[in-house]
């Protein structure tokens, strides 16, 4: 119910400017008049979810191990020039170790954003074909005689 909370509901609280029981209620009589749509829906939006999440954690895992690269010969170099054991070559160290996480982190976010954008997208369209009502990208969405 998370998801459709999300995906259906909060659209529908926006373009009727309601709280969340008042859109479920606008909500539910479409679901249970169009049941196999939303269904449609789940089974699609899930396989899209995982497919790119696959996607996305591979991208950020080729970009860990080219980041990891730069990060691992630095600390090499302070193995050499400064032992680890010392304070300074610990605390090079930490800071390779956490500007590595956060560039991690960037990479991680920035992949996601499209994604995310994307499958919300999606269910603004399937929201909008399934109940005419409730489709707030009338301005965004080609009209029929254009597709």
């Amino acid at each position: 119910m998370s998801g459709f909370t999300t995906a259906f509901v909060v659209p529908l609280m926006v373009q009727s400017d309601s709280g969340v029981l008042a859109a479920w209620r606008r909500l539910w009589p479409s679901i249970r008049s169009s049941w196999k749509q939303y269904l449609a829906y789940v089974a699609v939006a899930f396989l899209l979810t995982a497919a790119t999440g696959v996607i996305v954690s591979v991208v950020v895992g080729i970009v860990a191990v080219v980041l990891l690269i730069p990060i691992l010969v630095a600390a090499a170099v302070v193995h050499v020039t400064v032992s680890l054991a010392s304070p300074i070559g610990l605390a090079v160290l930490i800071a390779l170790a956490v500007l590595f996480l956060v560039a991690l982190l960037v990479v991680g976010t920035l992949s996601q954003v499209p994604v995310v954008t994307s499958l919300r997208y999606y269910a603004l369209l399937v929201l909008g074909d399934i109940e005419e009502s409730f489709d707030v990208l009338t301005d965004r969405r080609p009209s029929v005689a254009d597709r």
